[in-house]
């Protein structure tokens, strides 16, 4: 939910790259990228090669809610 910027297109890059952050890169990567696309967290922009937000209210709800990274890592 973090890497969308505010006008809220991710390119593919930058989706592969905020997947391999998260933990899910390596060979799980693209198994990642397509439960995120099969949850209606993301879906691809319409003839592009970027990614949207499927349910914008859901994205912020993440941002605002969830903790941060080093916070969830602590907990581990």
């Amino acid at each position: 939910a973090a890497a969308f910027p505010e006008e809220g297109l991710l390119s593919h890059a930058a989706f592969r790259r905020a997947i391999a952050r998260s933990g899910g890169g390596g060979p799980g990567e693209a198994d990642a990228a397509e439960a995120l696309e099969h949850l209606g967290f993301v879906w691809q922009a319409r003839g592009t090669l970027s990614w949207e937000p499927g349910i914008p209210s859901l994205l912020d709800c993440i941002l605002e809610n969830a903790p941060p990274p080093d916070e969830g890592a602590a907990r581990e």
